[in-house]
C-alpha cells in the first residue's frame, strides 16, 4: 500500500484558514511550536499536543494558528479533520470514518480502503512512517475516538483540541485553554467591534460579563457592530440582567450559550416584528442539520409568504453574531451557537417539526427542478408524489442556474435527506424523492459514501414501514453505491433482491432499470457476454413500454459493453440510436455518456474528427450539467487527438486539466489516467524519464482492485491503427491486460 501510493505523492495542504483577529495566547504559540518542532526523537511516536478547556475558548483558533505557523516544517503535508466532538447536533464522527478520511487524503483510492478500523489503522500507520506529516484533530469527543489515529512513527505531529483532558493520550503537552487576561480580552473585543469598539470602562465590564472567552467576546462584539448594532451601553444592561448568566459563563462552554442567548432573547422579545421573525428563524434553524443554508430556506422553513422578510430575518441574525457569514450570500453556524438553537428548536416541539418538513420540501423541489433541468428526459422508476414547494424555493429557469443551485446546495440535501431519514419515517416518499434527485449529481462529484449512508438508512426505514416499492428501489440505489465502491458481491445481492421484488409488483419499468444495472455491474466485473445480455433484456422492456428516456439510457449503456468487448460497429450503431432518441428527451448525463463512449471508439479506430466532434461536445454538456467523472474522459481521450495530429501543447493542456478535475473530485483512479496520458505526451517531447513514467502508471492502474474503465484505458495505453508518434524507448503499444470495466473515470454505467 505504502509504495503503491507514494507513487501518486500525495501532500495534502488542509489546514482552515487562519483566524484575522487573533490576540494573545503568546505562550502557548511559544510552546506549541517548541514541542511540535522536528527533533530526535525516542521510539515511534510523533510529537503530540493536547488543548483542552471549554467551549469558546478559542482552542480550534488557537490550533490553527499554530500549526501555519509550523507547517513549513511538514513538507509531506498537513491534514485537518474536525471530528465534531462538540458540534451541537451533528454525530461525532466515529474513528473507522476518520480513518476512512485520512487515507483517502494520504492518496488511497475509495476502492481500496480496507473496510475494517483494524485494517485501516494499519494501512493508516504504513502510509505515515517515516513521513513528515501534521495532522489537527479538532473537536475530539474522547481518547478512544483518537486511539487509531496517532501515527506510529517519529517523523510527524499532532494536535488535537477538546473539552476534556484526554488523560490516556500520551501527550508531549496539555494545555489548558480558558480566559484571556482581561488586557487581550479588551484588545479582541475592539479589533472585533471595530469602528463601534466601546470605551475602555465599559469594554472592560463586557470583558467581565463574558469572563474572557474569545467567542463569547466575539458574540458580544458582533452585537455592537453594524447598522443593526446594540450601543454598547445597553448591551451591558442585557448582560447583566441574566440571573443566570454569571453562573454559565463560570462553567465554560454554558458561557457561551447565556452570551448566545442574549442577543436571542433581545430579538424575541423586542416590539419590532421583523426582529421577532429573527427569533423564530434561530428556532427553526436548530432543526436544520446542514453545513450552511441560504436565506430562501429560512423562508421555506417560517412559511413566510415574503422571502425578502426572511431574508432580512437572516440577516438580522448575522447583525446579532448569531451567525457567520459563509460567503456568496450564505451562512453558518457557529457550534456552539447551534446549540443554543437546537435547544430552542427542541422546545418550539411541533411548530419545529413542522419547520423541518417544510426544509425537506424546500430541499426535494428544488433539486427535482434542478436536474429536471439539467436531465429533462431522465426515466422515472416510481409514481412522483405530489409536494408543494414552500415559500423560498428557487425557481431555476436554465442550465447554468440548476448547476449553480446543485453546486451550493448539494452538501446540504444530502444533509437532510440523512437526517430526514432517520427521524421522519413518515416522509419516505419525499426523501426517496430528493435522493432520487440528487443520486446523479452525488455520483459525478464521487460522494459515493454519502449516497451509500443515505439509501441504507431510507431502505431500512421502508423496511420497518412495511413499504416493499421503496425498500425495493432503496435496494437498487444502494446496490449502485456498493458496485461504486467496488463491492461487487454486495451489489449482486441487492440488484436481484430488487429484482424479484419488481417481478413480484409487477413494475416492469422498475425491472428494466434493475437489469440495466445488473448489466453495468456484469461490465464492472469483465464479463462482456453477460452484460450485453442483461442490457438487451434490459432494453427489450423499455421498448415494450414505450420509455424513450430508459430506451436511450440502455442503449449508451450497452453501446459501451459493446465497445468494451472491441465491438466497435455494433457499438457505434448503437450509441448513435442512443443519441438519436436524445434529441427529443434531452438527457444531458445519457448524452455526455453517449458521446464519450464514442469519441472513445473513433480514437481507437483512427477516425480523428469524428472523434474530437464527439469529444468536445461530452465536455461542452459535462460543464455545463456538472459531470466531473465524463469530463476526465472526454478530456483524456482529447488530449490523445491532439497528441495524434501534432498539437502536442494542447495534449499536455487537456491532460493537465483532467489531472487537476480528477485532483479537485477526489478521484484517484482518474488521475493516474490523467498522470499516464501527461506522461506519454512528454514522452513524445521527448522529456527525460517520461517513458519511466508511463510504465509507472500503467503498472498503477493494472494493480487497481475494483471499478476501472477499459475503453478509456485503451484510448491512454493502447496502440490503435492511427497511434500517436512513438518516441525512443518504445512506450508505443504499452496496453493493460484483461480487467473489470468501471466508471472510475467515468465508464459507461450511466445511473437512473
Amino acid at each position: 500500500v505504502q509504495d503503491h501510493h507514494r507513487g501518486a505523492d500525495p501532500r495534502p495542504r488542509e489546514l482552515p484558514p487562519d483566524v484575522g483577529a487573533f490576540v494573545g495566547r503568546g505562550g502557548e504559540l511559544r510552546t506549541l511550536r517548541r514541542v511540535l518542532s522536528p527533533r530526535p526523537r525516542p521510539g515511534c511516536r510523533p510529537a503530540v499536543v493536547v488543548l483542552h478547556g471549554p467551549g469558546g475558548a478559542g482552542k480550534s483558533a488557537l490550533a490553527v494558528r499554530a500549526a501555519h505557523g509550523v507547517s513549513q516544517l511538514f513538507p509531506d503535508g498537513q491534514l485537518y479533520v474536525n471530528l465534531l466532538g462538540s458540534t451541537p447536533g451533528l454525530r461525532p464522527l466515529e474513528p473507522v470514518e476518520v480513518l476512512n478520511r485520512l487515507l483517502r487524503s494520504l492518496g488511497v483510492p475509495p476502492g481500496e480502503v480496507p473496510g475494517t478500523r483494524h485494517e485501516r489503522a494499519a494501512a493508516f500507520r504504513t502510509l505515515t512512517s517515516g513521513r513528515r506529516l501534521l495532522f489537527l484533530l479538532d473537536n475530539v469527543v474522547d481518547a478512544d475516538q483518537v486511539g487509531d489515529l496517532i501515527p506510529a512513527s517519529a517523523e510527524g505531529a499532532v494536535v488535537l483540541t477538546a473539552r476534556d483532558p484526554l488523560p490516556s493520550v500520551d501527550a508531549d503537552a496539555r494545555l489548558r485553554i480558558g480566559a484571556l487576561p482581561a488586557s487581550e480580552a479588551v484588545s479582541l473585543l475592539r479589533a472585533v467591534a471595530d469602528s463601534e469598539a466601546p470605551d475602555g470602562a465599559t469594554a472592560q465590564r463586557i470583558v467581565e460579563l463574558c469572563d474572557g472567552l474569545p467567542l463569547a467576546l466575539r458574540l458580544a462584539a458582533g452585537r455592537l457592530a453594524g447598522g443593526a448594532g446594540l450601543p454598547a451601553e445597553e448591551l451591558v444592561g442585557r448582560l447583566m440582567d441574566r440571573r443566570r448568566r454569571l453562573d454559565e459563563l463560570q462553567l465554560g462552554g454554558l458561557g457561551v450559550r447565556s452570551c448566545v442567548r442574549v442577543a436571542y432573547d433581545g430579538l424575541r422579545a423586542s416590539p419590532d416584528a421583523s426582529r421577532r421573525l429573527a427569533a423564530a428563524a434561530f428556532r427553526a434553524l436548530g432543526t436544520l442539520p446542514v453545513p450552511d443554508f441560504s436565506p430562501g430556506v429560512v423562508a421555506a422553513m417560517l412559511d413566510v409568504a415574503e422571502p425578502p422578510g426572511a431574508a432580512d430575518a437572516v440577516y438580522l441574525l448575522a447583525a446579532s453574531g448569531l451567525l457567520e457569514p459563509a460567503g456568496s450570500g450564505r451562512f453558518r453556524f457557529h457550534d456552539l451557537v447551534r446549540l443554543v438553537a437546537v435547544e430552542e428548536a427542541e422546545a418550539d416541539g411541533p411548530v419545529a417539526a413542522a419547520a423541518l418538513e417544510r426544509a425537506l420540501r424546500f430541499y426535494s423541489v428544488g433539486a427535482r427542478r434542478a436536474d429536471l433541468v439539467l436531465r429533462p428526459g431522465r426515466p422515472m422508476p416510481f409514481t412522483a408524489p405530489v409536494v408543494a414547494a414552500p415559500p423560498g424555493t428557487p425557481v431555476l429557469p436554465d442550465q447554468a442556474m440548476a448547476k449553480a443551485w446543485i453546486d451550493a446546495e448539494l452538501p446540504n440535501a444530502m444533509a437532510i435527506a440523512d437526517e430526514a431519514g432517520r427521524v421522519a419515517a413518515g416522509h419516505l416518499d419525499v426523501v426517496r424523492w430528493l435522493v432520487y434527485s440528487l443520486w446523479l449529481h452525488m455520483f459525478v462529484r464521487f460522494e459515493w459514501s454519502a449516497a451509500q449512508r443515505i439509501v441504507e438508512r431510507l431502505a431500512a426505514n421502508a423496511e420497518a414501514a412495511g413499504n416493499e416499492e421503496i425498500a425495493a428501489w432503496a435496494a437498487m440505489m444502494l446496490g449502485r453505491s456498493m458496485a461504486d465502491a467496488g463491492d461487487f458481491a454486495r451489489a449482486a445481492q441487492l440488484f436481484h433482491r430488487a429484482h424479484c421484488s419488481y417481478v413480484a409488483l409487477g413494475d416492469r419499468q422498475a425491472e428494466a432499470l434493475v437489469l440495466c444495472s445488473l448489466g453495468i455491474l456484469a461490465d464492472y466485473r469483465g464479463d462482456a457476454a453477460e452484460s450485453i445480455s442483461l442490457h438487451r433484456r434490459s432494453l427489450a422492456l423499455a421498448r415494450r413500454l414505450g420509455d424513450t428516456g430508459q430506451e436511450a439510457l440502455v442503449l449508451a449503456n450497452l453501446g459501451h459493453s459493446l465497445a468494451v468487448d472491441a465491438r466497435y460497429a455494433e457499438a457505434i450503431e448503437v450509441l448513435e440510436q442512443s443519441l438519436t432518441l436524445l434529441t427529443t428527451t434531452n438527457d444531458r448525463l445519457v448524452r455526455a455518456s453517449a458521446n464519450a463512449t464514442l469519441a472513445a471508439i473513433m480514437c481507437v479506430l483512427g477516425d480523428v474528427p469524428v472523434a474530437l466532434e464527439r469529444a468536445e461536445a461530452t465536455i461542452t454538456d459535462c460543464r455545463e450539467g456538472g459531470d466531473h467523472i465524463r469530463e476526465c474522459d472526454a478530456l483524456l481521450t482529447r488530449s490523445e487527438i491532439r497528441l495524434r495530429t501534432g498539437r502536442r501543447r494542447a495534449a499536455r493542456e487537456d491532460a493537465e486539466a483532467a489531472q487537476r478535475l480528477a485532483d479537485a473530485r477526489g478521484n484517484p483512479y482518474a488521475r493516474t489516467l490523467a498522470a499516464a496520458q501527461a506522461a506519454k505526451v512528454a514522452a513524445v517531447l521527448g522529456e527525460p524519464d517520461a517513458t519511466t513514467r508511463l510504465a509507472a502508471a500503467a503498472a498503477q492502474l493494472a494493480a487497481i482492485r475494483g471499478r476501472r474503465d477499459r475503453l478509456i484505458e485503451r484510448v491512454v495505453l493502447g496502440a490503435g491503427p492511427a497511434a500517436w508518434p512513438a518516441p525512443a524507448g518504445g512506450v508505443k503499444g504499452l496496453g493493460v491486460g484483461g480487467g473489470p470495466r468501471g466508471g472510475g473515470v467515468g465508464g459507461g454505467g450511466v445511473g437512473s
